[in-house]
């Protein structure tokens, strides 16, 4: 005997069922990419939510940080008014003083390089002046000037 023989579908009812199966595939790819999304939405709202609390926070502390700098500086210059020689901090209208500052330091420290240097070659002797005559900008010693 022969094998029963399965009815035979026309082709234009293939081609409809994989159809479906294709437009089922996609609806079903676009619902899993629309929880995704939603799960990456949800994750960056919370992170927000997490870095407002973090930043209000800081700023409580930048804001108590920026008054204590306040209060040194309105200190250091209530100092500075009754004789301190520091060099200012921060620009704005202290900038002629911080001028001034490093005009009397660089007017200062170059004849007191020259007397320390001076006082440890009278100590010394050349033994101290051999070691300078190998740099090509050292100062002269005493006897040479």
């Amino acid at each position: 005997m022969h094998a029963p023989q399965l009815p035979s579908r026309p082709p234009c009812s293939l081609r409809a069922s994989s159809q479906k199966g294709f437009i089922i595939a996609t609806l079903i790819s676009t619902i899993i990419g629309t929880f995704t999304t939603g799960i990456g939405l949800y994750e960056r709202v919370s992170e927000r939510r997490k870095q407002k609390h973090t930043d209000s926070g800081q700023d409580e502390k930048i804001k108590a940080l920026e008054k204590r700098l306040d209060d040194s500086e309105a200190n250091r210059n209530s100092q500075s008014r009754q004789g301190d020689d520091g060099p200012p901090r921060r620009g704005g209208s202290q900038s002629r003083y911080g001028d001034d500052y490093l005009r009397n330091s660089l007017q200062r420290s170059g004849p007191m390089i020259r007397r320390e240097y001076d006082q440890d070659f009278a100590r010394l002797g050349s033994r101290f002046a051999e070691g300078d005559r190998k740099l090509p900008s050292s100062p002269p010693s005493p006897s040479e000037s």
